[in-house]
């Protein structure tokens, strides 16, 4: 499936690498790459994140970072959608996305 990205989910990742680079820009673009990549990654593989109570919204929190991608599964489209990238200490409510 190919990726894309809502104007929300850009703007959660410019404000991650914002935060990050605050100490280090460095890290704080290996954390944009590692993002980007993980999209991909669910691109090939949508069905492996947790559902939430959302119509095809399902949730993948990193393992090696603190984030949690939510992404739209857009079948007819043959796509994902990521809504929103969030920290997940940040994430009230796993079973909905973030507003």
């Amino acid at each position: 499936m190919n990726v894309s990205y809502r104007a929300s989910a850009l703007d959660d990742v410019e404000g991650i690498y914002q935060w990050v680079a605050r100490h280090s820009t460095r890290v704080a673009a290996e954390v944009e790459a590692a993002i980007l990549t993980a999209a991909e990654w669910l691109g090939t593989h949508p069905e492996l994140g947790t559902r939430t109570d959302e119509r095809d919204v399902r949730r993948w929190p990193m393992p090696e970072y603190r984030y949690t991608i939510f992404y739209l599964i857009e079948r007819d489209d043959d796509r994902i959608d990521i809504v929103r990238v969030m920290d997940g200490r940040r994430v009230r409510n796993v079973r909905r996305v973030p507003r």
